[in-house]
């Protein structure tokens, strides 16, 4: 099978989270993506292998409870989707499939928060370095504590990874306990 029949087999595995747009299931959706991620796996790491090799270690060993996906982020993947199945050339498709994996892997609020600098949208992460919540634009990688807004001047040394549903919940709680 050549690059477009695994392009097309790709996109076909991904169909099931979008096709209930109301139904958010982690199990099927991290499903969806590892079926996808065989036919497009030999590809793309010859076009981004550095997020290759992190997203395929991530995607290894995630756990549906760990994700943390709303509707709002569903919808705004569903338009990315929309241009990953129309997209004819191979370098955008996986431009287009790296940033619907972001936007679906990384919890986001699309249509509430975004960089006071660019409007790109942020993407919550823990710095493991600091043990904090931030949140990071995908446009210009600002930093921004996840509790006040502030910017903040981040070590970029930092180690970062995706924030759990978990860290989430606690840092909800906690807000809500202080005020």
């Amino acid at each position: 099978m050549n690059i477009y029949g695994h392009i097309k087999h790709a996109t076909e595995e991904l169909e099931p989270i979008f096709s209930e747009k109301n139904i958010i299931d982690n199990d099927v959706i991290i499903a969806a993506i590892r079926r996808s991620w065989i036919y497009i796996h030999k590809y793309i790491k010859n076009i981004n292998p550095m997020w290759t090799n992190h997203f395929n270690d991530r995607l290894n060993c995630i756990k549906a409870l760990e994700i943390m996906i709303t509707k709002d982020m569903l919808t705004e993947t569903s338009r990315a989707y929309e241009r990953l199945k129309n997209e004819r050339i191979v370098k955008s498709y996986m431009m287009i499939y790296i940033g619907l994996m972001q936007s679906l892997l990384v919890f986001n609020k699309p249509f509430e928060e975004s960089c006071d600098r660019c409007q790109g949208d942020l993407y919550y992460y823990t710095n493991l370095t600091e043990n904090i919540l931030i949140k990071e634009c995908n446009t210009c990688s600002t930093w921004y504590d996840s509790k006040t807004g502030e910017s903040l001047q981040g070590n970029r040394e930092s180690i970062l990874r995706p924030t759990t549903r978990f860290e989430l919940i606690y840092a909800a709680l906690y807000r809500e306990t202080r005020d």
